[in-house]
Parts: structure tokens; C-alpha cells; sequence
């Protein structure tokens, strides 16, 4: 069973292999090369271009051989792990001992709990008295951002109203070829006003039709009796030239 790689040898993998991307080979482009053999007037010598590129990954080489050795990799890989232990380390004795030195670097200062955390002065009272003007500077930074994060919740909060008053107000939008409720409201030349405008067109011909019954049936003093008047309605709306179909 393979034993595990460690922390360092798995940063020594990375720091070689990006080691290696770095102390590769140069060559001129396929389409550089086809362009520069186009040209008619002006192209440069393949022969002066190849031994440039030779000289070129000659002191690439003897420089990635002097700054990427593997015995520097392995050094930068174990200052990397020995890092991330003592990171480690800081964080398992405790949030105490952070905050009597300092604000801790992780500390997200976008996050609104991590704001609100922040103490108003600065924590540790020796560097205070020592950098008077510096501990002044961050109390002020940390008033300046607790009210920047305030104005953040308020406005968060209207954005919030919006969009539910946005979504309530879906249903009374009107799509894009124009129909929906808002073909129901009461304005200037709307529908509602075209179809009282038939409705009083319409109760004019039923008003002048039944008075026109009514005159040529029963005499103008009397009161036609009520099955009269039923039956002259009866004949009304079954005439088609009242109400075409």
C-alpha cells in the first residue's frame, strides 16, 4: 500500500512541474513562421531566426538549472509546509490569543458578521499607545465601514420590497401584443369606453322599438296590462333586426 504524500512532497510536485513550464524550449508559431515566409520584402533570414531561438533556450536552460534546482524546489516546498503548520498551529491555540495580537488575516471584511465583529478600538492596548495615530486610523475605518454596512442591509432590504412588489404586480402586466388586465381599466379611448358606447347605441334602438309597440298596440293613456308588455319584449328580442346575428 502506497504511503500517503505529504504536505511537502505534494507542494514540491507542483513548484517542479511548474518549474519545468517555465525552463521549457521557445520555437516561433507554425503561423509566424508562414507569415515571415510570405513576406517579400523584409523577412528575416530562417537561418538568423533559428540560431536566435538556439540562443535563447541556451540561457533559458542555464537559468532554470541555477533558480530551479531541485534542491531549491525542495526548500521552497518545506518553507510552504512549515507555513501552513504554524498556520495551523495559531489557529488550535485558540481565538484568545488572535485577538490579543491582532485581527486575524482570514478575516473576511465583505461578510456582515465578520464586520459586526470587529472591535471599535484597536485590540491589542500596547500597540495602541505605541502607534497612537495608527490605532486612531483604524478606528475610524472600522466606524466607516460598520456604517457603509449598514446602508448595505437598508438598501438589501428595499431591494427585497421590490422585487416582491414586482412579482405581485406580474399578473397585472400587459404582454407584448398588448392584451392583459390592463385592457379593463377605464382610460381614453379604451375598451371599456368603446363598449359602454355600444351599450348606449344599443338601449337607444331597444327604447325607440318598444315605444314603437307600445304606440301602435294600446292607446297612449292606458297602461298596457303586464302579459302585454312581456309579450311585446318577447317579440323584441326575437326579432332578428334588432339584434342581427
Amino acid at each position: 500500500m502506497a504511503a500517503t504524500p505529504t504536505v511537502t512532497q505534494h507542494k514540491e510536485a507542483f513548484i517542479n512541474s511548474q518549474s519545468r513550464l517555465l525552463a521549457g524550449s521557445v520555437t516561433p508559431s507554425q503561423r509566424w513562421t508562414a507569415s515571415n515566409e510570405r513576406q517579400s520584402d523584409g523577412a528575416l533570414d530562417p537561418r538568423l531566426v533559428k540560431a536566435a531561438t538556439e540562443a535563447v533556450n541556451t540561457s533559458i536552460q542555464e537559468h532554470g538549472k541555477r533558480v530551479y534546482a531541485p534542491q531549491a524546489n525542495r526548500a521552497l516546498a518545506e518553507q510552504i509546509a512549515q507555513s501552513y503548520a504554524a498556520e495551523a498551529d495559531r489557529k488550535i491555540r485558540g481565538e484568545e490569543e488572535d485577538e490579543a495580537e491582532g485581527i486575524a488575516k482570514e478575516v473576511d471584511l465583505v461578510n456582515d458578521k465578520a464586520i459586526e465583529s470587529l472591535p471599535n478600538a484597536w485590540p491589542s492596548d500596547k500597540n495602541a499607545t505605541d502607534h497612537p495615530e495608527a490605532a486612531k486610523r483604524y478606528a475610524d475605518d472600522v466606524a466607516t465601514l460598520q456604517a457603509l454596512n449598514e446602508q448595505r442591509s437598508e438598501i438589501r432590504q428595499r431591494v427585497e420590497q421590490l422585487r416582491r412588489l414586482q412579482s405581485r404586480m406580474e399578473p397585472l402586466q400587459a404582454t407584448e401584443a398588448g392584451q392583459g388586465i390592463q385592457e379593463n381599466l377605464v382610460t381614453r379611448n379604451g375598451e371599456v369606453e368603446k363598449e359602454l358606447e355600444r351599450m348606449r347605441t344599443l338601449l337607444v334602438r331597444v327604447s325607440g322599438r318598444l315605444g314603437k309597440l307600445s304606440d301602435g298596440q294600446h292607446q297612449p293613456d292606458m297602461e298596457p296590462p303586464a302579459e302585454t308588455r312581456k309579450l311585446d319584449i318577447d317579440n323584441f328580442l326575437n326579432d332578428g333586426t334588432a339584434f342581427p346575428r
